[in-house]
C-alpha cells in the first residue's frame, strides 16, 4: 500500500451539498463540524471519481473503487484505495490592492501537517508550511506579497510578512496567499459564503426560486489518500487528463476542478 495526498483547485464555483437548509439557503454545502470550513466527504469525492474514472478498464475501476453485483460476477468487492475527506485549504477573498487573495489560516495548514504525518508521509515544504502557521495574524490579515502592503483583504488590514518560502507556501495555497485567524476563516466560511440564486422557468415564468451556497473559483482543498502501488501510475495519469467535476450543477459549469499529486 501507498500513501499520498492530493490537491483540488477549484477552476469553477463549487457545490458539494449537504442536504440542509438554513434560512433562506435551501441548499447548504458540506462543512467540517469542527471548525465550519467547507469540505468535500470521502464517498462525495470518491463517487465523483469512479464516474470521472468509469472510461477506464474495467479491472482498473473496480480493483480501485470496488465493484457491485450487477458489475462483477464476482459479486461485490471492496476497492483497494481508501478516500480522505477534503479539507479545505484556501480560499479567495477581495481585495483592495488586486482582486483577491488566497487566504488561509493556521489551523488549515496544520490539519495538512497532521494529515502528512499521520499518512507517513514527508512534506518537502514542512518546513515553510510549519514557519507559516506560527505566524500569529490576530485581526489583520498577513501578506507574503510586499507591494499589498498597507492594504485591504475584505475588513482586514495587511501586514506584510517577508518569507523566503514564499514557492512552497504558493504551492499549497495559491500564487496570492495570505494568513488569517482561524476564528475570522470559519466565521466567514459559515456567514459569508456566496449564495447563488438558482430559478426553475416554465415557458418564461418561474416557478421555484430556490438559493444555494458555492464554493468559489480558485479555492483550494487538500486530501488523502492510501492506495495500491500497482495502480498508482495509472490512477495519477487518469486524473491528470482532464478537469474532474465534483458536485451538482455540471450543466451549469459548477464544480470542475483540477487534482494534483502533492506527495
Amino acid at each position: 500500500m501507498t500513501n499520498h495526498i492530493y490537491t483540488i483547485h477549484c477552476v469553477t464555483n463549487l457545490h458539494v451539498g449537504s442536504g440542509e437548509t438554513i434560512g433562506i439557503i435551501d441548499k447548504t454545502v458540506q462543512r467540517d463540524s469542527i471548525t465550519d470550513r467547507p469540505l468535500i466527504h470521502g464517498s462525495s469525492l470518491k463517487g465523483a471519481l469512479r464516474e470521472y474514472c468509469e472510461n477506464e478498464d474495467q479491472p482498473f475501476v473496480q480493483a480501485v473503487f470496488g465493484s457491485d453485483i450487477q458489475s462483477s460476477p464476482q459479486g461485490t468487492t471492496v476497492g483497494l484505495y481508501r478516500f480522505f475527506s477534503a479539507h479545505l485549504i484556501s480560499m479567495p477573498l477581495r481585495s483592495d490592492k488586486q482582486p483577491y487573495f488566497n487566504v488561509t489560516c493556521p489551523g488549515a495548514i496544520r490539519y495538512l501537517l497532521k494529515l502528512a504525518e499521520s499518512l507517513k508521509i514527508t512534506l518537502a515544504m514542512k518546513k515553510a508550511l510549519t514557519q507559516f502557521a506560527s505566524l500569529n495574524p490576530g485581526t489583520e490579515a498577513i501578506v507574503l506579497d510586499p507591494t499589498a502592503n498597507d492594504g485591504r483583504i475584505e475588513e482586514f488590514v495587511t501586514r506584510h510578512q517577508p518569507s523566503a518560502y514564499i514557492e512552497n507556501i504558493k504551492e499549497i495555497v495559491g500564487d496570492f496567499p495570505a494568513l488569517i485567524s482561524d476564528k475570522s476563516l470559519s466565521d466567514i466560511c459559515k456567514n459569508e459564503l456566496p449564495v447563488v440564486a438558482r430559478n426553475c422557468l416554465d415557458n418564461g415564468k418561474s416557478t421555484n426560486l430556490w438559493y444555494e451556497e458555492i464554493v468559489p473559483r480558485e479555492s483550494r482543498f487538500v486530501f488523502g489518500l492510501i492506495g495500491d502501488s500497482k495502480y498508482d501510475s495509472q490512477f495519477e495519469a487518469a486524473l491528470s487528463e482532464n478537469l474532474i467535476q465534483i458536485g451538482g450543477n455540471a450543466t451549469v459549469g459548477y464544480g470542475f476542478t483540477k487534482i494534483r499529486k502533492l506527495v
